[in-house]
């Protein structure tokens, strides 16, 4: 069997001729004409977006300032004075054989008097002790009492805390200052003698 397509494409060509012929008429017509050359041609222009606007702030540079130095006055290391302890004693005299024995015994006989060793007489030339740094960072502070034995020779045998400071830094440095002083001796009628003295720094 054969097929033919030239029955078919007779009618689509007559249908494109049509068109063909009505486009032209409607090209000549002078209407069409007249409104295809007013025609204003549409031009399109993309614009591109605003880049954003950077707006300069001015911010203002700090101002260093040196910290504020704080005046702290230094510790100040007292000794205190002690006024020189003047020891009487006194013996009581032996009962008389004519005097009855029940009778109060109102007479004495005075020994010579013992002054106790001094520390503050200024020939002496004592210095203070040196105040720790640690103890001067940590703001300590506090009164130490020193117990001292002192020789007829005028120098310390013994130094040994009576009374603490509340600083163990505090009371070695007033122990180890005290231990290189030197003290005027005790006294019995003028006479030196081994003696103990209490010193409060």
């Amino acid at each position: 069997m054969t097929f033919s397509l030239a029955p078919r494409a007779t009618p689509l060509a007559a249908v494109a001729a049509i068109h063909v012929l009505a486009v032209g008429a409607l090209l000549h017509t002078p209407a069409v004409r007249q409104r295809l050359v007013e025609a204003t041609p549409l031009f399109v222009e993309f614009v591109s977006a605003p880049k954003p606007r950077m707006v300069e702030t001015s911010v203002p540079t700090p101002v260093l300032r040196a910290p504020r130095e704080v005046q702290v006055a230094p510790p100040q290391i007292v000794i205190e004075q002690v006024a020189p302890t003047i020891a009487v004693t006194k013996a009581e005299l032996p009962q008389s054989p004519s005097r009855p024995s029940a009778e109060p015994l109102t007479t004495a006989v005075v020994s010579a008097a013992v002054e106790t060793p001094r520390f503050d007489l200024a020939y002496l030339r004592n210095p203070a002790p040196a105040y720790p740094s640690m103890s001067r960072r940590l703001h300590e502070q506090g009164r130490v009492m020193l117990r001292v034995r002192v020789a007829a020779s005028g120098d310390p045998r013994e130094v040994r805390v009576e009374s603490s400071s509340g600083s163990e830094r505090l009371d070695r440095a007033a122990v180890e200052a005290v231990r290189h002083w030197r003290f005027a001796p005790a006294r019995r009628g003028g006479e030196p003698i081994d003696g103990e003295a209490l010193v409060p720094i």
